[in-house]
C-alpha cells in the first residue's frame, strides 16, 4: 500500500487506495494511522457511503463520538446503489453511537429502524 501510494497519480490515480489501507491499518489496530488515510479518504470521495461508514467505526473506536456520529449520519443520508453498506449497518452503527453519547431516544428510534430493515438475500436485490 504504501508503494502504490507513492505511485498513486496521474490518470491511473485511485481514489480508493487511501480507504482500502486505512480499513487494513484499523484491522491492524494502527488506529491513528488509519484516521489519517481515512481522513483524506473522505477529501477524496465524499459522496461514498461506505466510505463515511468505515471512518465512523474508526472514530467511534478512538472515542471520538460526535465525530463519529457526524459521520454516521452523513453515511445514512448517502447512495449505495452497490448495496455495499446496508442501512441496517449504519443503523446499528448509530445505535452504538447515540448509546454512549447517552442519547438514548436517538438510539431507540434506529433500534427500531434496525428491527423493521430487511437484509436482501442476493446480491442483485441489494439497492
Amino acid at each position: 500500500y504504501q508503494q502504490g501510494l507513492n505511485v498513486n497519480q496521474g490518470p491511473r490515480f485511485d481514489a480508493f487506495l487511501d480507504y482500502n489501507y486505512g480499513r487494513l491499518l484499523a484491522k491492524l489496530n494502527r488506529l491513528e494511522q488509519a484516521n489519517r488515510h481515512l481522513d483524506r479518504a473522505v477529501e477524496l470521495a465524499p459522496k461514498v457511503r461506505a466510505v463515511h461508514y468505515d471512518r465512523a467505526k474508526l472514530l467511534m473506536r478512538l472515542g471520538k463520538l460526535q465525530q463519529a456520529r457526524t459521520d454516521a449520519e452523513a453515511a445514512l443520508t448517502l447512495p449505495d446503489p452497490g448495496g455495499f453498506i446496508l442501512d441496517l449497518q449504519v443503523y446499528n452503527l448509530l445505535v452504538s453511537v447515540y448509546s454512549r453519547l447517552g442519547e438514548g431516544e436517538l438510539a431507540r428510534r434506529y433500534t427500531r429502524l434496525a428491527e423493521q430493515a430487511t437484509v436482501p438475500l442476493r446480491s442483485r436485490d441489494r439497492k
